[in-house]
């Protein structure tokens, strides 16, 4: 209160030109007030009586209008800002007490930021949507945010994670096996984009394990019957490079393939290496399954190769009718006895090797970017993903949706997640077509 009336002071020396004792007028109006000013100067009463003490002293009423207001405007700052200060304090208790369960290392690097910026703590809790975040996150990156990311930056929590952990009400940090977010009941991860458009994400971020998605299997068995049979190698990157096959075996297909995907799928056959995988490779085998599957062979009939376990001891047999044996067999542990019909194996490449790699999922059941892109984002457990930019900055909010039976990350405006590569984890690529969206939102 004293350094409010000092306030007062300076404003009436420097309005009032008459020569009055303002000390007595301040005094004279706190002792004709029924607290003592206690309840501020906004209080009606009290303004009344400084305008009778103003009028008292012949000051001019213009004067006296312009005094009163000014006294009114300087209290109503003040109290705004003990206002301000007195709920940063409350917001600080409530971080301290931890109520969105943020990990204690990041506790006091945000509350030093929500000193600095009093503006930005009072936005505690208030979002009211994810949008809502968004809109206040870009109100506030070039202050708070920026701050809160700088702070945090190399100590495993991404950026922009805890900026919308503080803004969004209902909302609690998670973890690997939830998201970065637990928001109403959903699981919300923050991705950033790197220059590339692009975003990684880790095997354990899948809800089943990933090596048990048909798509993680699909590459496993090519890799692995590639690896187990030069023939297979040989046809394959022959197709790739456009060379002649073997047998007089040929392709009705005449599909290119461009000169990234004959390097880089050539590269994957050679290393078959299942966690590296380029954009192009993937573009490359689904024209390969194209490429197998156009060439005929009449000249034996194809065979399947069945291990049975005989005395203990691996036996491999070349058969006709595999089909037929593993129906019966099935996993059924007991003694069966079943018919094999051997083959007449004239020719590996033909009856065996071809029919094999045209039999491997990843050829037989088509798979492209669409068909990959949708198991792997349904197997997330995430329910949607707030991405950035590799700057930090412009959010957006890509939630899971599902149309025709194909799952993706997108919005409303053209934006979607699209499968791009393998590289130690998988990646997604943003996308913005102007081109009419294969999926709708459904949420």
């Amino acid at each position: 209160m004293v350094g409010s009336l000092y306030i007062l002071i300076f404003i009436c020396r420097t309005m009032i030109t008459l020569k009055n004792d303002f000390n007595n007028i301040l005094l004279e109006w706190a002792m004709l007030s029924e607290d003592g000013l206690l309840s501020g100067y906004r209080d009606p009463r009290s303004i009344e009586i400084l305008k009778q003490l103003l009028k008292e002293r012949n000051i001019d009423p213009k004067i006296a209008e312009d005094i009163v207001s000014d006294v009114i405007n300087s209290n109503v700052a003040e109290q705004s800002k003990s206002d301000e200060f007195n709920e940063v304090d409350s917001v600080i208790s409530k971080v301290q007490d931890n109520e969105k369960d943020i990990q204690a290392k990041f506790i006091p690097p945000l509350i030093e930021v929500l000193r600095e910026y009093p503006s930005f703590a009072v936005l505690y809790s208030s979002a009211k949507s994810i949008d809502e975040s968004i809109n206040l996150y870009n109100a506030h990156y070039s202050g708070a945010i920026k701050a809160i990311n700088n702070r945090i930056r190399d100590k495993g929590l991404g950026k922009g994670e805890l900026a919308f952990v503080f803004l969004l009400e209902d909302c609690k940090s998670g973890g690997q096996a939830s998201g970065d977010l637990l928001y109403k009941g959903k699981k919300i991860d923050v991705k950033q984009l790197d220059p590339a458009s692009e975003v990684l994400i880790t095997y354990n971020s899948y809800a089943t394990n990933y090596r048990s998605l048909n798509f993680s299997r699909a590459i496993t068995k090519l890799a692995s019957f590639v690896e187990s049979d030069v023939d297979a190698k040989d046809i394959l990157i022959s197709l790739v490079e456009g060379k002649p096959l073997k047998n007089g075996l040929t392709s009705k297909n005449a599909e290119p393939f461009n000169s990234n995907e004959t390097k880089y799928v050539s590269n994957f056959l050679d290393k078959l290496n299942i966690d590296e995988m380029g954009g192009s490779v993937f573009t490359g085998l689904e024209k390969l399954g194209r490429k197998l599957n156009s060439i005929e062979v009449a000249k034996e009939p194809p065979v399947d190769c069945v291990s049975f376990i005989v005395n203990e001891k691996k036996t491999d047999l070349m058969v006709l009718n595999a089909q037929e044996i593993l129906s019966k067999i099935g996993n059924n542990p007991e003694l069966q006895s079943v018919s094999i019909r051997i083959a007449a194996f004239r020719d590996k490449v033909a009856q065996f090797t071809l029919p094999a790699l045209k039999k491997l999922d990843f050829f037989s059941k088509g798979m492209n970017n669409d068909t990959i892109t949708s198991e792997l984002v349904s197997q997330l457990h995430y329910d949607g993903i707030i991405v950035i930019d590799n700057d930090e900055s412009n959010p957006v909010y890509l939630p899971k949706t599902v149309k025709n039976n194909l799952t993706t990350f997108s919005d409303n405006t053209g934006l979607s997640f699209k499968f791009s590569r393998l590289t130690k984890g998988t990646k997604f690529r943003l996308v913005n077509t102007t081109e009419p969206l294969l999926y709708e939102i459904n949420e």
